[in-house]
């Protein structure tokens, strides 16, 4: 008897009538950057309700990106007749997918996600799974290729009757990543031309950066990783023509790792030696320095049914001077982040957004004043004491529960 080899995939296919006025189930998508309109089409056997209280599943979708790679993680989180049926898919595509794929692979997740619900009320009689057999041939036992690489490169060019503005940028990237290590290295660089016209004078600003850096990162315990970082890099708008830096550093996260995708608190440690050679001279009078620096990062972030949220605070300070071996702890950095949505009641929503910046650390600006073309052009880094923003802002969504109709007359 020939052996027949076969690897299966499993569709799940809801076999329901097209009206979504049908459906036994109804959905809350919570993803920033999903195509909704698509996922409506694609998955419209069930209701889509606006606001979470309505839904009989509220689906969370996060992404997370890596050189080579995307994913998608979707956590399904049962409310009312479904609460405490719960489940996490993950789904996972190339960066070389074209839109059209990526689109249709996430619908084809979500369908694989609500199949449970499906599977516990009556609705359950009109659900069917169809198991396509891959005619691609038998499944291989070979080493996956972990390493990946990505090459962008863009351009732009503005033109008014008296503004001119080119921009052009290169990136480059490689890495390996697995569960007990990460490898990436990356090149950027950038160039920017603006010109203005007055009269018969014309001012022009090029500004110019580029950098290569790379990192490995292990896992030496459950909740513990270290790492390692070098950089080189030039950039006219902070008066270096070259930097070059190195640093160690070690993590520990208060959660697994596992549930990174919803909940994360972790904080880093790094110490390090950094050179600058400058363009002009400092406000310190120096064409180079060679400092040891460290810093400490704190870092809490989650997203759940009633919204997200991220802190992250960092400091950190030059310790001594190579080349004079001083002590320098009056050079400091202090950064602070903090952002939340939270769904207040029914239909209303609030976000805010903040950040704050101590700068004592500006060692690299030039001793000559900064010229007026410079400083309306943005071509160089003022110097500062602090930086600070804030944003906030309600959303209030009224009439029906439900979104469930996708209409592409006249666009978006």
């Amino acid at each position: 008897m020939k052996k027949l080899s076969c690897l299966f995939f499993i569709v799940a296919r809801l076999c329901v009538a097209q009206q979504p006025d049908n459906a036994s189930l109804s959905l809350f998508v919570d993803c920033e950057a999903c195509d909704m309109e698509h996922i409506q089409s694609q998955v419209d056997d069930v209701r889509y309700v606006r606001d979470p209280h309505d839904a009989d599943v509220h689906l969370l979708i996060r992404t997370r990106g890596g050189i080579g790679i995307l994913e998608y993680t979707l956590a399904f989180v049962g409310r009312k007749n479904f609460t405490g049926v719960s489940d996490t898919l993950t789904y996972v595509h190339s960066r070389s997918a074209t839109v059209h794929e990526r689109r249709d692979g996430l619908a084809r997740t979500i369908r694989l996600g609500l199949v449970r619900y499906y599977a516990r009320i009556p609705f359950s009689r009109r659900v069917k799974i169809v198991i396509e057999p891959n005619h691609e041939g038998p499944l291989t036992r070979a080493r996956p290729n972990t390493w990946s690489y990505r090459i962008a490169m863009d351009g732009s060019y503005r033109a008014e009757q008296s503004i001119r503005l080119l921009r052009s940028n290169l990136f480059l990237s490689a890495g390996r990543v697995t569960d007990e290590q990460k490898i990436e290295v990356a090149a950027n660089g950038g160039v920017t031309d603006h010109r203005f016209d007055f009269d018969d004078e014309t001012i022009a600003s090029v500004t110019r950066n580029g950098d290569l850096r790379g990192l490995a990162v292990w896992s030496i315990a459950d909740r513990w990783a270290a790492g390692a970082f070098v950089s080189t890099g030039t950039s006219s708008f902070t008066n270096t023509t070259w930097t070059v830096s190195a640093s160690a550093a070690i993590e520990y996260t208060f959660f697994p790792y596992s549930e990174a995708s919803h909940r994360e608190a972790r904080i880093n440690y790094f110490l390090g030696f950094r050179h600058l050679d400058y363009e002009e001279r400092t406000i310190f009078s120096k064409r180079d320095d060679s400092l040891i620096r460290h810093a400490i990062e704190l870092t809490v972030d989650t997203k759940q049914t009633w919204g997200s949220s991220q802190v992250s605070v960092e400091a950190g300070h030059y310790l001594i001077d190579m080349q004079s071996f001083d002590q320098i702890l009056d050079l400091y950095r202090l950064e602070v982040f903090v952002f939340t949505e939270v769904r207040l009641v029914r239909g209303l929503s609030f976000y805010a957004q903040g950040t704050f910046s101590r700068i004592r650390d500006q060692i690299f600006l030039s001793a000559r004043a900064a010229s007026q073309e410079d400083v309306l052009l943005g071509a160089v880094k003022l110097p500062t004491s602090f930086d600070y923003s804030f944003t906030a802002g309600l959303s209030v969504t009224l009439g029906s529960v439900y979104s469930a109709v996708v209409n592409p007359r006249f666009g978006d």
